[in-house]
């Protein structure tokens, strides 16, 4: 697994969380109701909200996406004891560490918030993950159909409000029902919103980047946004396929846009091996863009176990241009690599 994968993401905005397991609330006693959906889970959100003059959750259970991701939020006091997640917190995490939680089933929990029967919020959590919420009523509806949920979820993807639209992204990607990948994979599409096309994609990396190579891209090389193309290089970089990297190492050499090339030569960055060292470089040598080559000189510094030092040290050397030399020289001070103390003191005699 590429070290890309191996970040904890921790993302602050209006996004998911949840989980089956409730601790104690904060300020006094969060009412579990249980309900059968008897006619679908937009029928159900519909009954619920003319049922209701407050702000409610109603939560449901679907198969989860496998793999090696745990998706929860990464709490901790003062003392560094892990603590229950929030749902009115808009922080959640992504990682793949497993230790943060325990083996389980895979399975997502999905909250919708609602608001005198508006919706106006949507989280997702492994079930695994333990929660509190404020006072007040948790709906938990039983036999929501996962194709159902996914079906519902899509028609959020295109809300105005950030808060429902990224939320109901996330939980659409997580969810296991194939529809779920397709829904994604259309939502990439030209005539949708660029906010739309971006968060399928970057949802598309985390959980499914060799699924939606092709996809991804057909978006660096094809999407109107230059924003979008610039963000689906991260998108692919998740992949840990050859092709993958290869298609980086591509933009890296070939793309005619200078910010596709510099984000594709930073998350060269994030992993390992002398070929992206080599391709690194000859970027800091050769790249007509005077910002490009500093970027391939910091993402030489960010290469793990010191590989970089060495084409760091040539480049603080010998390149012929004053700043890309600085800008090489300052990232070796921060490497504390002895062969760049070396290359300091030689300066300084």
């Amino acid at each position: 697994m590429n070290s890309t994968r191996r970040i904890l993401i921790v993302i602050v905005v209006g996004l998911a969380v949840s989980g089956s397991v409730l601790a104690e609330p904060r300020n006094g006693a969060t009412r579990w109701v249980e309900r059968e959906a008897s006619a679908g889970l937009a029928a159900e959100v519909q009954k619920l909200g003319r049922e209701t003059d407050d702000r409610v959750w109603l939560s449901y259970t679907v198969p989860m996406l496998d793999g090696e991701h745990r998706l929860c939020c990464h709490r901790e006091n003062d003392r560094g004891v892990r603590q229950a997640c929030d749902l009115d917190d808009d922080s959640y995490s992504v990682t793949d560490v497993d230790e943060l939680m325990p083996e389980g089933g895979r399975e997502l929990q999905v909250y919708l918030e609602l608001d005198h029967g508006d919706l106006v919020r949507v989280r997702a959590y492994d079930t695994q993950c333990r929660m509190e919420a404020r006072p007040g009523t948790v709906y938990r509806v039983r036999r929501i159909d996962a194709a159902d949920s996914v079906a519902f979820l899509s028609e959020q993807l295109r809300d105005e409000r950030e808060e429902i639209r990224d939320g109901a992204t996330m939980a659409v990607a997580f969810h296991a029902h194939p529809a779920a990948g397709k829904t994604l994979m259309a939502a990439t599409r030209t005539r949708e919103p660029a906010e739309v096309r971006q968060n399928a994609a970057f949802w598309l990396g985390i959980t499914r980047a060799d699924e939606s190579f092709a996809t991804l891209q057909r978006m660096v090389l094809e999407d109107p946004s230059a924003e979008v193309r610039e963000h689906v290089v991260f998108a692919i970089s998740l992949g840990d396929s050859v092709r993958a990297t290869d298609f980086l190492f591509e933009l890296a050499r070939e793309s005619e846009e200078a910010d596709v090339r510099g984000q594709a030569l930073f998350w060269l960055g994030q992993k390992a091996g002398d070929r992206v060292a080599e391709m690194l470089g000859k970027a800091a040598f050769d790249d007509p863009e005077l910002e490009v080559k500093e970027q391939a000189v910091f993402a030489l510094s960010q290469l793990p176990d010191g590989e970089g030092v060495t084409r760091l040290i040539e480049v603080a050397t010998t390149h012929k241009h004053p700043e890309i030399r600085k800008v090489a020289l300052f990232w070796l001070g921060q490497s504390h690599d002895p062969r760049a103390l070396d290359l300091f003191e030689q300066v300084l005699d």
